[in-house]
């Protein structure tokens, strides 16, 4: 579930930041980053939580608010970074793992999974008139003209 994945990803982005910090040569750090990189999904997975949960009127409101704070942490993290790296050059990745590891532990005790919806048969969905009529029309092609009967027609 959606949880499971959030878990997954900030431990994976904990772990991965904190032995980054750890890395002792350009070999190690590449593998850190790497190892950290294979768990980067908390943002894509809460954008699909946002989809879940959301009414279809909110979701582009919070989808864009989404977009929004990944879109500044890109802007601004890397800045934040360099001011860090200033008292010494492992610490930003110490910062991100400490960020992590609250985000981790926020997950865990209180972030509650949604509950599961039932799938609906698509045969029962309700569908507006555009769509039942362009489902007509798709049947024989062009859907026949007011007053005419189908299988008339020029010919």
């Amino acid at each position: 579930g959606t949880k499971t994945g959030l878990l997954l990803s900030l431990v994976g982005s904990t772990v991965g930041n904190v032995v980054t910090g750890f890395s002792f040569n350009i070999a190690t750090l590449i593998a850190f980053r790497a190892l950290t990189g294979l768990f980067a999904g908390s943002a894509p997975v809460a954008q699909g939580f946002i989809v879940r949960v959301c009414e279809p009127q909110e979701r582009p409101k919070w989808l864009a608010l989404s977009g929004a704070l990944t879109s500044s942490a890109l802007l601004f993290g890397p800045a934040v970074a360099g001011g860090l790296s200033t008292y010494f050059l492992e610490l930003p990745f110490f910062v991100a793992g400490a960020v992590a590891g609250v985000n981790l532990l926020f997950v865990l005790f209180m972030f509650k999974e949604p509950p599961k919806k039932e799938p609906v048969d698509p045969s029962e969905a309700p569908q507006s008139p555009e769509v039942a009529g362009s489902a007509q029309g798709a049947e024989g092609g062009v859907a026949p003209e007011e007053g005419e009967e189908a299988g008339e027609g020029e010919g």
